[in-house]
């Protein structure tokens, strides 16, 4: 069983973080981290390394729970991602839980699952639940410019058919149905 570490710094509190981590049985150089900025709050490539470095049976341990996320569902997929794949999960400050050892802790994760769930079924049409938005093609640029401009079905239905997200949607053709200029490039 290893234990890695993640930490999301923000205003200098690296060196709080990291003694707390180190502290917990982490070594040093296996603390992953990213520097927090709101131009950058969904790209993580330190977590993403992280993720990648745990194996079952390993724990992911965090400071405090808010420096895994950058949103209740960001959070809810990490530790859900982490349940399937046997990771075991702990904070150390604020929310101090143990999540795979005891039964506060495995409570969370059935928590963070349900949260999960109710964003795939609440929500069908979001990102998170297909993966990478699909490439725009001139068949289902044509699909969307129909149903748009027809006003066929709710756009939930429409960005779920057609495997992308609404922005991505809307940046090719207008509510309207009217391409956009990315839009007439397809074609």
């Amino acid at each position: 069983m290893v234990h890695l570490g993640y930490m999301r710094i923000e205003k200098g509190d690296d060196s709080q973080q990291r003694d707390a981590l180190i502290q917990a049985g982490v070594a040093g150089d296996a603390i992953y981290q990213d520097r927090h900025s709101r131009a950058s709050h969904t790209h993580h490539p330190g977590l993403r390394a992280c993720m990648q470095a745990l194996s079952e049976n390993d724990t992911l341990v965090v400071w405090k729970l808010d420096r895994l996320g950058s949103s209740l569902l960001h959070l809810a997929r990490t530790i859900r991602t982490l349940e399937k794949r046997g990771i075991g999960f702990r904070v150390l400050a604020g929310a101090h839980m143990d999540m795979s050892t005891t039964p506060s802790g495995r409570m969370m994760f059935g928590f963070f699952a349900l949260v999960g769930e109710l964003e795939m079924e609440l929500f069908p049409g979001s990102s998170s639940n297909r993966g990478r938005p699909s490439k725009m093609t001139k068949a289902k640029l044509e699909r969307a410019q129909k149903a748009l401009a027809n006003r066929d079905g709710d756009v939930r239905s429409l960005v779920v058919e057609l495997g992308m997200t609404r922005p991505t949607l809307y940046r090719y053709v207008a509510p309207s149905g009217e391409l956009r200029s990315p839009g007439r490039r397809v074609r």
